[in-house]
């Protein structure tokens, strides 16, 4: 009899040391987590843009999925200005129906508010990956998108927000905020550096690459998958690689300019010219490469027949 009033004591002992959990309401367990600074300001300067598309258009305004990359979140934070700080946030819009249905809205913090300070409008059915980085070597960092015009059809586009005439420092927040808040969408419009088509790997990359190849600080898009004139690995597929300005693209996978040693020469003096470098008479002559070169070119001639 003892030893049972001893363990009924203990268990009630252990009930009333767990009380503040069990009886506590769900809302003191779960907690919602705490909204960063701007969160409220940020959300409604996107449903104010959101409903402003609604009434311009007549026609419900929807979500857009980035499918594939590094940045897939439908808000994203990012330090376009290149201070360290992530005072942007960029967010996507789709307007059944009409040309360029797909809208980017990019947003800046001025004072505790934000206000649109860039568009980016494409073709398509959906965005299929984005990136941010300094292309032309000064203010903002450009945008490089993959718009997915239908299935398995893409088109890289890279712009650049540097031309809207934004206001200058010296204003108050409050002037500065009514400048921003009396520029149209025309004029917030950022412009087209490169349009062209790409294609994707079944690995989710995003199409291309962005890089600084020369380490100038300035990046150069690298088209990674094209479509257009050349022998590649894949014969049976059709000619491949695409030349465009600095942008170059290849369906070769593996060491490219060890394959290619003519590639690796242009490259060299293109660098060169970038650098304003004079660019020696003679490149080093490279036997092993240009003999692998040889092999792999005839026998990949063979498998198309040529």
């Amino acid at each position: 009899m003892g030893k049972k009033r001893t363990a009924l004591a203990l268990t009630l002992a252990v009930l009333l040391t767990l009380s503040g959990c069990l009886f506590r309401s769900p809302d003191d367990l779960y907690p919602q987590p705490e909204k960063s600074p701007g969160y409220e300001q940020l959300n409604a300067a996107i449903r104010a843009v959101r409903t402003g598309l609604e009434a311009e258009f007549n026609t419900r305004v929807e979500d857009v999925t980035i499918m594939a990359g590094d940045n897939t979140a439908s808000i994203q934070l990012q330090d376009l200005d290149g201070d360290g700080l992530r005072e942007s946030a960029v967010t996507f819009f789709r307007v059944p129906g009409i040309e360029k249905p797909i809208k980017i809205y990019i947003f800046t913090q001025i004072g505790e508010e934000y206000v649109p300070t860039g568009v980016v409008e494409g073709e398509g059915s959906a965005i299929y990956a984005i990136d941010y980085a300094q292309i032309n070597g000064e203010g903002r960092k450009e945008i490089a998108v993959n718009w997915q015009i239908s299935t398995g059809a893409y088109q890289l586009g890279v712009y650049t927000l540097d031309d809207i005439d934004l206001p200058g420092e010296g204003l108050s927040e409050e002037e500065a905020l009514a400048a921003v808040r009396a520029m149209t969408r025309a004029s917030l419009m950022g412009a087209e550096r490169l349009l062209t088509r790409c294609s994707v790997a079944g690995d989710g990359s995003s199409g291309c690459r962005l890089l600084d190849m020369d380490r100038d600080t300035r990046v150069e898009v690298l088209v990674t998958r094209m479509d257009a004139s050349g022998l590649g690995n894949q014969v049976e597929h059709g000619p491949e690689g695409y030349a465009s300005g600095n942008v170059l693209g290849t369906h070769i996978t593996g060491p490219v300019l060890v394959k290619n040693p003519d590639f690796t020469g242009f490259l060299i003096r293109r660098l060169f010219e970038a650098k304003g470098w004079a660019a020696p008479e003679a490149l080093p002559d490279l036997p092993y490469e240009r003999e692998a070169y040889e092999v792999t070119l005839k026998e990949l001639s063979a498998r198309a027949g040529g």
